[in-house]
């Protein structure tokens, strides 16, 4: 974790006789954050006047458990799918597909799949919606 490997080079430089003030070291460890955590440092840093370590460890160990909870319920998805016996793969199986996909040539209707009249014209479709409508 980022918060351990700090404190353990803070901990070797205080040996060392080196002093640092709290806010100086919160800054250090916002600096030296990688790329992904530039909006916590944003947000951080924005907004206030002084910051303190504490509160940048909070944050950066909140953020790591939500990136842990990620990758947990990511994983977990792929066992619940393994689980069903279901691969990840995408199934290509026309029976799968929806109606609207299919082909239809142009005299065909796309409710009934009769050739001869259109979806407008077709007498399944208005005997079914006059049912409705009773």
């Amino acid at each position: 974790m980022i918060i351990t490997s700090f404190n353990q080079l803070v901990t070797d430089l205080m040996n060392m006789d080196e002093v640092f003030k709290y806010q100086d070291l919160a800054l250090i460890l916002l600096g030296s954050l990688l790329e992904e955590y530039a909006l916590l440092e944003t947000t951080i840093l924005n907004g206030k006047d002084d910051v303190s370590l504490s509160e940048v460890c909070v944050a950066l160990y909140s953020k790591e458990l939500r990136r842990k909870d990620k990758q947990i319920s990511s994983s977990g998805d792929a066992e619940v799918l393994l689980v069903r016996g279901r691969s990840q793969k995408k199934v290509t199986n026309k029976r799968w597909r929806s109606k609207s996909r299919q082909r239809l040539s142009k005299d065909e209707c796309a409710f009934c799949h009769e050739k001869g009249h259109w979806k407008r014209d077709c007498p399944r479709l208005k005997t079914k919606e006059n049912n409705y409508k009773e």
